[in-house]
């Protein structure tokens, strides 16, 4: 079982097709073995048992039924929740090991310890959305850049939006209530529309202040004297938005009535450190706030595990605890106002979401 392992770990992440044929069968798993190369390291980790059936015969040369031991050993390594370097350090020898995660380092890759399922699970069931007594409305175009806030929008002084699109339509209708909209991000160099409301820094949003960053509380400090007026948050930055929101302070947390924010990378929640992270930034908006809407971008797709799925991006709408008067679990998904990201198939909510 070490050498079959050994040769299925190392085949993989070589990117290698040597002794596979041009059979049917054969172009198949080139096609596989292209796209877990090329593609999302935990695209391994999630495969069916049924897809590595057929690889693990040709690597190992010999017939494998589904319910021998070998195929329990590989089922422990690759799907059970276990610390997988661990693990695959011993299953395998010294200079094996080595040679694995030398390959992994030149990827860019390492083995790291997985999520238990019922650690996201509990994630999961504190993020499904409920309905309120606030209506949905969207703001912004139909498409990418629009999304759906609660109807409680008077009294809201500004909008804060770091992350500059090539559309700014959501900001525009935000302006066009009479809200001042602060817009910041070092890779351009103006907003994608003009706007008497609107204001632009060249800067992007972090966890520190520098001559490239801002941390979010130095910008509202000062972008607005007043320390009291009422804000919302739309934020799209491409992964940062777990620092930024674990950076912010309460003060200002507690001044955000309402939080529209894409969330990246959410597959990696599978991965243990990855998790321990993005858990402590949904941990302290849900503090203060309650999630009311997920609509899933098509862009990316989903991952499957188990009883869970899981799309790499999300746009999620939070309102403040004291806005609420009333609610109940959401469960009609999608809402009649959600549109597509992307001219990819629609992807819905996974009901384990909402269910």
């Amino acid at each position: 079982m070490k050498k079959i392992i050994r040769k299925l770990a190392l085949f993989l992440l070589a990117g290698g097709e040597s002794g596979i044929g041009d059979t049917i069968e054969g172009k198949k798993l080139k096609k596989l073995l292209r796209k877990l190369v090329r593609g999302n390291p935990h695209d391994l980790i999630l495969m069916e048992k049924d897809t590595l059936q057929p690889l693990l015969h040709v690597l190992a040369q010999e017939d494998v039924e589904k319910n021998t031991a070998d195929d329990e050993v590989l089922q422990k390594l690759l799907w059970d929740h276990v610390d997988r370097e661990a693990y695959a350090e011993s299953l395998l020898d010294g200079d094996g090991f080595s040679v694995l995660k030398e390959l992994l380092s030149e990827r860019h890759r390492h083995l790291a310890p997985m999520t238990e399922e019922k650690d996201i699970y509990a994630l999961i069931h504190a993020l499904r959305p409920v309905s309120t007594d606030k209506n949905m409305i969207r703001l912004g175009p139909e498409g990418d850049g629009g999304y759906l806030v609660p109807d409680d929008l008077q009294g809201i002084d500004a909008c804060f939006s770091p992350g500059v699109e090539s559309v700014s339509g959501f900001e525009k209708d935000c302006a066009d209530m009479g809200m001042k909209v602060f817009l910041a991000d070092r890779s351009v160099d103006e907003a994608a529309e003009e706007h008497d409301l609107f204001s632009f820094t060249k800067k992007y949003v972090g966890i520190t202040s520098n001559d490239d960053f801002m941390t979010i509380d130095d910008w509202v400090a000062g972008s607005l004297p007043d320390m009291d007026k009422e804000l919302m948050l739309q934020i799209d930055v491409e992964g940062y938005e777990y620092e930024i929101f674990i950076g912010m302070s309460q003060a200002l947390m507690n001044r955000m009535r309402i939080i529209v924010a894409e969330f990246h990378s959410l597959n990696e929640l599978w991965n243990k450190p990855f998790f321990q992270l993005a858990s402590r930034a949904f941990d302290k908006i849900l503090q203060t706030h309650t999630c009311v809407h997920i609509h899933p971008n098509n862009c990316c797709g989903s991952i499957s595990k188990g009883n869970l799925e899981i799309p790499l991006i999300m746009e999620f709408t939070f309102l403040r605890n004291d806005r609420i008067q009333t609610m109940s679990a959401a469960h009609a998904f999608p809402h009649p106002l959600d549109c597509d990201n992307t001219e990819n198939p629609p992807l819905p909510l996974p009901a384990c979401w909402y269910a």
